[in-house]
């Protein structure tokens, strides 16, 4: 399990729409992450399944990922996806975002079993998200990655 909290000067509202919308996602992982095949207008719909093409830093290709949009609460500004690509067995990410003081905390809780590498790609991933997070201007950024032996 990854968990990652970050902290926003926006209104939670504006974080979580900007978390669900394909460009900012290109936006935040540019530099870390090309996708071929994600949509690059429009946001994330729940019961919706998307395969992308992912490239971690131009080279390293991970093919045919699928995201299906689980749960999507607009209100409560939840997100909920199961991921999945060749060699992960589970991958499930929840977005939830609160209000916290005059601006916002994003959660970000990661479940990944890809068998003997889970500790290799929990980090992967821990690193991933937390570059995000930066690229989209966190005010503070906190991350830990509790693997089960």
């Amino acid at each position: 399990m990854i968990d990652i909290t970050a902290g926003y000067g926006e209104v939670p509202t504006s974080v979580f729409k900007r978390a669900i919308q394909f460009s900012e996602i290109r936006a935040a992982m540019s530099g870390v992450a090309y996708y071929d095949g994600l949509p690059t207008t429009g946001s994330y719909a729940e019961a919706e399944t998307y395969r992308t093409d992912i490239r971690f830093w131009g080279v390293l290709p991970v093919r045919r990922h699928t995201i299906y949009v689980a749960h999507l609460d607009l209100e409560n500004r939840i997100l909920l996806t199961h991921e999945s690509h060749k060699g992960i067995r589970v991958w499930r990410h929840m977005v939830c975002v609160s209000e916290a003081g005059d601006g916002a905390t994003w959660v970000d809780q990661i479940t990944i079993d890809a068998g003997w590498q889970t500790p290799f790609v929990a980090r992967f991933a821990q690193h991933v998200y937390c570059r995000g997070h930066r690229s989209r201007g966190a005010s503070r950024l906190q991350s830990s990655v509790h693997t089960v032996a």
